[in-house]
């Protein structure tokens, strides 16, 4: 499901500069909470499918290495 927003000319953005010098890219953004206190998230990624989930799963594992929910 392809949305228009905002968010897209910056993804299109981000996907000129990124695509010349990398294999995979993700970019996920958060728009700020509604005052029903939802928030529309996007994701989009640029390469190989078990790249892009390679980097998400080290990305995740780092995340909670560092995190403070962890103590």
């Amino acid at each position: 499901m392809q949305k228009t927003s905002k968010w897209n000319k910056l993804h299109k953005e981000v996907h000129k500069t990124l695509t010349n010098k990398n294999a995979c890219y993700i970019l996920i953004t958060c728009a700020r909470p509604s005052n029903k206190g939802k928030m529309e998230v996007e994701m989009t990624y640029e390469g190989e499918d078990t790249l892009a989930a390679y980097l998400i799963e080290n990305a995740h594992q780092m995340f909670e290495k560092n995190s403070d929910f962890n103590t």
